[in-house]
């Protein structure tokens, strides 16, 4: 008798914590920063996707890429005079405006990920981050700069402890005008379950508004339509339009310490042929771009955007 109405009591406390937390998600929903924006990379969009960003407000950021950045034989090395090339190739006057994020995820990315702040290795990596920052803030003074992925995203506890030591990025944040770190979904909801999805966001969105919060700086997440391809049985497959729209809704609406996001960066990928890599039924450029269509459509309702 004693064991049932333990398991009885156990039942009733999960059932009610459940709750709790659905009541509490939703109250965030009605909170949204008033100053939300959708960012979109140029480029990464169809025509039709792209004209519909443009009628619905939507604003356009510009990624400059690892290629774009690093020596042709060596990825650990920050080749400033590419650096340069690109910005006067994309951005010819000195004093363009916009939004750019320097995305390079090679070797000086990595230990600044994998090594503690006060090794050597990390150290070094600081410095050419810092370098690069400089330059571009310097030949483009009215760009807005952001990092792509940093602090780092974490799903596992190991890495949590490993990445993101409080405060080992301040350095390197301190010198960027917004925060961009990755928000890629890992694993689908059918492997991990939507409720570990959402704590991941959480634990993630935690570290970065506490940084911003902190810094001063906006907090802008990268996010993808697609689930990541660490995930090896749906890695690279479209996200249900509705699970995608309360991703998006969930980081909208999230709070730390009363500091919230500032918009959200939607990724994808550089050209169409890749685009519609490893997706059943999908057989055409102008397809994707239908189904892209309809995920904005899908955001734009959930967060009256």
């Amino acid at each position: 008798m004693k064991l049932l109405i333990a398991t009885l009591l156990v039942a009733v406390i999960t059932a009610y914590t459940q709750i709790i937390e659905q009541k509490t998600r939703e109250a965030l929903t009605k909170e949204k920063s008033a100053s939300f924006n959708i960012y979109v990379i140029n480029g990464r969009f169809g025509p039709e996707t792209v004209e519909y960003f443009r009628n619905h407000n939507f604003k356009f950021a510009t990624l400059q890429t690892q290629g774009a950045i690093v020596r042709r034989n060596d990825k650990s090395a920050i080749d400033l005079s590419r650096v340069e090339r690109f910005l006067n190739k994309r951005f010819p006057n000195a004093d363009t405006t916009g939004m750019l994020v320097l995305d390079l995820e090679s070797e000086p990315f990595k230990d600044l990920r994998d090594y503690d702040a006060t090794d050597s290795r990390f150290k070094a990596a600081e410095k050419q981050w810092l370098t690069l920052v400089e330059k571009v803030k310097r030949l483009r003074p009215e760009l807005k700069v952001g990092v792509y992925g940093i602090p780092f995203r974490s799903y596992y506890d190991w890495q949590k402890k490993k990445y993101n030591q409080p405060g080992k990025m301040n350095n390197l944040l301190s010198e960027v005008d917004f925060i961009a770190p990755s928000l890629y979904i890992m694993y689908s909801d059918e492997k991990v379950g939507h409720n570990r999805n959402i704590r991941y966001l959480k634990e993630n969105l935690d570290v970065a508004l506490t940084y911003g919060k902190e810094l001063g700086k906006p907090v802008i997440p990268f996010i993808w339509h697609r689930v990541h391809y660490s995930d090896d049985v749906k890695g690279q497959v479209l996200i249900d339009k509705e699970v995608f729209a309360d991703y998006v809704n969930y980081i909208a609406s999230y709070s730390r310490d009363n500091y919230k996001v500032n918009g959200v960066l939607w990724w994808d990928y550089s050209n169409s042929s890749s685009k519609i890599k490893n997706m059943k039924g999908v057989d055409s450029f102008s397809f994707y771009d239908s189904i892209t269509v309809d995920y904005a459509r899908k955001i734009v309702g959930e967060l009256n955007y």
